[in-house]
């Protein structure tokens, strides 16, 4: 019953909830936003994910969670032809293959 108080009082205070840490990392293949576009398109239907472009600063997020709390968060970041992705997830070698799947999509 305590777990249950810390997670509400965690969820209402507006806080993230996954390390500033990177928990992975790798390089795609392909553009940055047609990347990230293809990532968000397979993992949406795990509910509570957004997806957001920086243009000014050449990269995308995806974010799972909501304005209240987050989970976790992938960052793609131009690189040229290729794009540096950033995993601050559990899980990350899982959602790591949803990248590798998408590189033949982005123009790889």
């Amino acid at each position: 019953m305590r777990w249950v108080g810390i997670l509400l009082a965690a969820g209402l205070s507006g806080c993230q909830m996954y390390s500033e840490m990177p928990t992975g990392r790798l390089m795609a293949r392909g553009d940055y936003k047609a990347v990230a576009e293809c990532f968000y398109l397979k993992v949406r239907g795990e509910g509570f994910w957004d997806l957001k472009h920086f243009e000014s600063m050449n990269m995308s997020e995806a974010v799972m969670g909501n304005e209240f709390a987050r989970g976790g968060a992938v960052t793609f970041k131009d690189m040229g032809e290729q794009t540096d992705v950033v995993f601050q997830i559990a899980h990350s070698a899982r959602y790591a293959r949803v990248v590798q799947e998408c590189e033949s999509f982005a123009g790889a």
